[in-house]
């Protein structure tokens, strides 16, 4: 649980009545216009922890305005990470200055083929 401040003590009087999108859950506590942008600021980690806790752990989270993002936490994630059919290729055009063409944001051959020049270091002669 975060620390009590009054941002989240604020979060905390916020009507918690679970609602869902698509037949995903989410998230309770947002604030108008800015969503959960204030509780997600620091310990992002904690935070969609904390919602996986209680929601589970596929949810949608509130950003600015009306907009949402999906949020697949622990091993669901995970799986959906490594399924073929499910692409990267959003995290590029949202962040393409920070991301670029890492290997983050690659998707098939090009993926294996970043992957496989940077496993030497990581295997245990390397």
């Amino acid at each position: 649980m975060h620390s009590p401040t009054p941002l989240n003590a604020l979060r905390e009087r916020l009507p918690r009545r679970p609602t869902h999108k698509d037949g995903i859950p989410i998230l309770p506590g947002a604030l108008p216009l800015v969503g959960h942008v204030p509780f997600n600021l620091g310990d992002s980690l904690a935070f969609m922890r904390e919602g996986a806790a209680q929601v589970g752990p596929l949810f949608w989270m509130r950003s600015l305005g009306s907009q949402m993002q999906l949020v697949c936490m622990g091993e669901p994630g995970f799986e959906l990470l490594k399924n073929r059919v499910s692409t990267s290729e959003f995290i590029r055009e949202q962040a393409p200055d920070f991301i670029g063409d890492a290997l983050l944001s690659r998707d098939g051959p090009p993926h294996r083929g970043l992957r496989s020049a940077m496993s030497g270091p990581f295997t245990p002669g390397g």
